[in-house]
């Protein structure tokens, strides 16, 4: 079961509930060709494409799927370290929105190759950070959790899972957040990435 929310403070969330221990976490995300909500011109079309979280890769990677369907060139090349020590990998630049409807412009990411074929973009420790992520295996079941942006810390010690509950001024500093898109019209495609008009998306009152 799969589902997504979006609270009052601005908290955008999805949660992934699964009725047996998974041994990955794949859910769906959009990627689109990087592209400048400033530019006033048409977003270019998302492809909705199957990302593996993975809390052991540093930055996202994507599969020359992606690359091929986005056109994608290389930027330039960086290294990248691997079970067989490291190597120079060519570096892509997209749009990634991820199923919370949280969207990343001009992302950096490296190319990667998918052994089974079951996803096509690795969600690395570069975007997981920029939230809460949780995986709770209760009673056999799985259940992942993420949230944008970061609000609590979660701790397991002494048998019990302690959850702080954010200060107040973190709570208005959210708030703030949620007007940086401030000035876009209405009508555009809102500058987050999420593809949906801005109207309908930062721009609701």
């Amino acid at each position: 079961m799969f589902k997504k929310t979006t609270n009052k403070l601005g908290h955008t969330a999805f949660t992934l509930h699964e009725d047996k221990v998974i041994r990955e976490i794949i859910t769906e995300c959009k990627v689109s060709m990087p592209f400048d909500p400033r530019s006033g011109l048409p977003h270019p079309p998302f492809f909705t494409i199957m990302a593996l979280w993975d809390t052991g890769a540093t930055n996202c990677a994507i599969t020359k799927n992606v690359i091929d369907k986005l056109h994608l060139v290389p930027f330039m090349k960086v290294p990248v370290g691997h079970a067989d020590g490291s190597s120079w990998k060519d570096a892509y630049k997209l749009n990634i929105v991820l199923p919370n409807d949280i969207g990343f412009h001009n992302w950096n990411a490296t190319e990667c190759v998918s052994i089974n074929g079951n996803f096509d973009i690795i969600i690395g420790m570069d975007l997981i950070t920029k939230g809460d992520f949780a995986v709770t295996n209760k009673d056999g079941k799985t259940t992942v959790s993420f949230r944008v942006p970061s609000t609590v810390k979660i701790d397991f010690n002494d048998g019990e899972a302690v959850i702080s509950e954010p200060a107040k001024n973190e709570e208005k500093k959210e708030l703030v957040l949620e007007n940086k898109y401030k000035g876009a019209s209405l009508n555009q495609p809102c500058p987050c990435g999420s593809g949906k008009l801005y109207k309908r998306c930062h721009g609701k009152k």
